[in-house]
């Protein structure tokens, strides 16, 4: 890759190497460069992050774009429990992030040097995610981790209570009442259920545990699109969540929505907040075919 441009975001025991074309425009640059400090973002539930150069200079991810400056070291303000060293180390988890020119990214994922993953997101599907990532950081506010999401599915909220953390209303603004649609659940099937210790199976690269990732055209992801057989693409991975289905705390027939095709767009359009991979990864059957 001669010729191309590359930067390096670190961040703890984490890296983001990016790799661009040198004449790729600079808003699909920003856009990517946002994507990988947003994962940090929505990591650790904070609105803001501190961006350093190699001379612990202060940086924004506008001047990184603008004057390709490498490496970047991540940290977070006034957290003490998350250090980042300012040394140019390998480390451990690696992220290459393959930028093309009109903005797909293939990212290949790495730990100790052996390729884990690859997924491939089209520049659409980025700005979907940094979008929503800005939208739930608005005005300095703390987004919710999983836990957080699961505990609100779990309320009796009374109908017309204006909920403090999503109603998205602007100051200046009525706010609308908070209308949730209760969706019943079967015993044994809600989400506290689903990620108890005792239905949690063992994540792939667990010691001792393999699973065959297969890649599939989605042409192929089309043809399972039935309840009984229900394969849904999110973020370039295919799940088969038929066994899913009855958890999904918004009922069956949202998540059918999905099934069958790429509901990658649909899925952070209603919770753009939740770590999809986090609760679906023992369904995960493969990934999408480019």
């Amino acid at each position: 890759m001669s010729g191309d441009l590359t930067l390096r975001l670190i961040f703890q025991d984490e890296e983001d190497v990016i790799i661009a074309p040198k004449l790729v425009s600079r808003a699909i640059l920003l856009e990517v460069l946002s994507y990988v400090t947003n994962n940090v973002r929505k990591l650790y539930t904070t609105p803001k992050l501190t961006l350093r150069d190699k001379d612990n200079q202060y940086q924004t991810v506008e001047a990184i774009a603008e004057f390709n400056l490498t490496p970047i070291f991540i940290s977070i303000p006034h957290n003490a429990t998350v250090k980042t060293f300012l040394d140019e180390a390998p480390r451990t988890l690696k992220r290459m992030l393959l930028v093309g020119a009109d903005g797909s990214v293939v990212v290949e994922k790495y730990r100790s040097g052996k390729k884990t993953e690859t997924l491939r997101m089209e520049l659409s599907t980025l700005k979907t995610l940094n979008t929503a990532t800005n939208r739930i950081f608005a005005d300095g506010e703390q987004a919710p981790n999983e836990m957080t999401i699961a505990r609100e599915l779990t309320e009796e909220r009374k109908e017309g209570e204006i909920s403090p953390r999503f109603g998205g209303a602007e100051d200046n603004e009525p706010q609308v009442p908070y209308k949730r649609e209760k969706v019943p659940y079967q015993e044994g099937k809600s989400q506290f259920a689903l990620l108890s210790p005792l239905n949690v199976v063992a994540p792939v690269g667990t010691p001792g545990i393999t699973k065959d990732l297969k890649a599939y055209t989605m042409e192929e992801v089309n043809a399972h699109n039935a309840d009984t057989d229900a394969w849904i693409v999110i973020n370039g991975k295919i799940y088969d969540v038929t066994k899913y289905l009855n958890y999904h705390p918004g009922g069956k027939p949202k998540l059918m929505l999905g099934v069958g095709r790429d509901g990658t767009a649909l899925f952070h359009q209603y919770h753009p907040w939740v770590n999809a991979h986090f609760i679906l990864e023992k369904y995960q059957v493969g990934y999408v075919k480019r």
